[in-house]
């Protein structure tokens, strides 16, 4: 199946960690979001990887499942290639 993730994190050190954790699941869209496709066992044990590393008093990550049917409709438009990994913040 496929998700989106996006995340909201403030501290550089922990933001590239889970950029570099999600580039092992996917590819990312924009700055803070990721296109992935994962199993729903893969997806149980990214939530914990995530959990393991995110401020849980000021972070916020989110991950929305793509249906079959949903993703025949994604449309895209503009630059959508992967982003550089030098534009990291």
């Amino acid at each position: 199946m496929k998700y989106v993730v996006v995340y909201d994190i403030s501290n550089t050190k922990i933001r590239t960690k889970i950029y570099k954790l999600l580039s092992a699941y996917g590819k990312r869209v924009q700055f803070s979001c990721f296109e992935i496709k994962a199993s729903p066992t893969d997806i149980k044990k990214l939530k914990k990887k995530i959990s393991e590393v995110i401020d849980h008093d000021t972070d916020r990550v989110f991950i929305f499942p793509i249906s079959l049917h949903a993703v025949d409709m994604i449309q895209k438009l503009g630059v959508i290639e992967e982003l550089d990994k030098s534009e990291i913040l």
